[in-house]
């Protein structure tokens, strides 16, 4: 089952509440990113798409994929916001598990670092930006999603939405 922990994580910079809701609610096939605690993987913050969450909270609560079970798992990761989420479940707790490692985190970090973010929103909405090549320039898509990954995770923490469009992969700013 869930477990959530009694103390309350510690989000980086500006991921609030209203970015995590609005990503957990989302409906598209262009999903947001979220930010969440998982003891599981390190002290620090991990990013995922919002529906990974969601898939690990139904995994871990035996939920239906139906409305009911979907009203249920948006009420649970809600009510959360802002605490460790802990799963029993090891299928949960894959759905979850980064795609990007700490040294690809902090190389995207030192590049995102040097912009503003009127300049990353600006670059993420032209596909040949060199933000985007980041991520774009690699050949595999593990690699490719990786870096994608964490820049997402950079930006959240610098409070700028972002989602996957679903045809491209290409990370946007709803």
């Amino acid at each position: 089952a869930v477990i959530l922990a009694s103390l309350a994580a510690a989000f980086a910079g500006d991921h609030t509440r209203a970015m995590f809701n609005q990503a957990i609610n989302e409906k598209s096939t262009s999903p947001l990113y979220i930010l969440i605690n998982v003891p599981k993987y390190g002290k620090d913050d991990i990013c995922v798409p919002a529906p990974f969450l969601l898939g690990a909270i139904a995994m871990d609560r035996n939920l239906a994929y139906d409305r009911e079970g979907e009203k249920k798992q948006i009420e649970l990761a809600e009510a959360n916001f802002g605490q460790a989420f802990s799963f029993s479940s090891s299928k949960a707790l894959a759905n979850i598990k980064p795609r990007y490692r700490q040294d690809q985190l902090a190389a995207v970090a030192r590049f995102a670092g040097n912009l503003s973010d009127k300049e990353i929103v600006k670059q993420l909405r032209s596909a040949e930006s060199p933000l985007h090549q980041l991520y774009a320039r690699y050949p595999d898509a593990s690699r490719q999603m990786a870096y994608r990954d964490a820049l997402a995770c950079i930006l959240l923490k610098r409070g700028i939405l972002v989602g996957i469009q679903d045809i491209s992969g290409m990370l946007f700013v709803p």
